[in-house]
């Protein structure tokens, strides 16, 4: 089917172009033709080539020759690219009033969505139209390769309008630079924040000092008759609790020193936040505090 329509189109040519030469082919035309078609296949300008073939393959011409003719004009339909332009505007909307050049020579006027015959190889095209800048594009076309579509855009793409955000929406972690500043700037610094922790654990240890200073005094009092004869199990609860008291009262005491400085160094405006777990530990004969945090 294919080839009967390649046939049908070369004998359709071939009509036109001898009504359009007014006379028949002579017998050295048709081999001049017919050789000139064969150069200019190899040299793949393959329209040109079709136009030679379509002249020898006159019905004046001789048979052997009218017959090459013939068939070289069908391989010729099928090997020629055929391209159709589709050209936009930013927006979308189809164009037509658009000038087609190919490797610096006009092709067409407008472009309308017929399909265009031409050479394979590369190709340089521009499109213009009014009041839009042109476009060049470089396309390879290749034998055989029919109906190929390419859409050409002349002109801006708007851009998209801003995003709107809801009041109620958590801020993003793709916010703008201003709500990042207004972060930054508002708020409790995490080293005051740190302060106050470390402040209450510090007065939790002068507790626990006191807390053990006590059991200590009581262990020994009950540890120790009035004949002055002290258990010894009793007294060494009492050197333990001693021991805690003193490590309660010492920790305490720099804990609460140190963090009363934190919150009277700690600078302002800014907004991250700090996270800090204090964990009391207990031993046989010693104690303490196991600080945590995070900022």
């Amino acid at each position: 089917m294919r080839r009967a329509l390649s046939a049908i189109c070369g004998l359709v040519t071939l009509a036109v172009v001898s009504s359009a030469q007014g006379a028949d082919p002579t017998t050295k035309e048709c081999v001049t033709a017919s050789e000139a078609s064969l150069t200019l296949r190899v040299e793949h300008k393959l329209r040109a080539a079709r136009a030679q073939a379509t002249t020898c393959a006159a019905a004046t011409c001789p048979s052997d020759v009218r017959e090459e003719c013939t068939k070289r004009v069908e391989q010729l339909n099928a090997a020629i690219p055929t391209i159709v332009f589709e050209v936009k505007d930013g927006s979308g909307n189809d164009l037509t009033q658009v000038k087609v050049t190919m490797d610096g020579e006009l092709l067409v006027e407008k472009v309308d969505g017929t399909s265009l015959s031409l050479d394979p190889g590369e190709h340089k095209f521009v499109f213009e139209t009014a009041g839009q800048p042109p476009i060049e594009k470089v396309i390879v076309l290749r034998e055989g390769d029919k109906q190929r579509r390419e859409t050409i855009v002349l002109g801006p793409v708007p851009s998209p309008g801003p995003a709107t955000t809801s009041a109620s929406d958590p801020p993003s972690k793709h916010a703008g630079a201003d709500a990042l500043a207004v972060d930054r700037t508002t708020g409790t610094s995490p080293m005051w924040t740190v302060g106050w922790v470390v402040t209450g654990v510090g007065v939790v240890g002068l507790g626990l000092g006191t807390l053990f200073g006590l059991k200590a005094s009581s262990s020994k009092s009950d540890g120790c008759g009035a004949d002055h004869l002290c258990d010894s199990g009793k007294l060494t609860d009492a050197k333990s609790a001693a021991t805690l008291s003193t490590i309660g009262f010492i920790a305490g005491g720099v804990l609460l020193a140190g963090g009363l400085t934190l919150v009277i160094l700690a600078p302002k405006g800014e907004s991250r936040s700090a996270r800090i777990e204090a964990a009391p530990y207990v031993g046989v004969t010693s104690g303490g505090f196991v600080l945590r945090g995070s900022l």
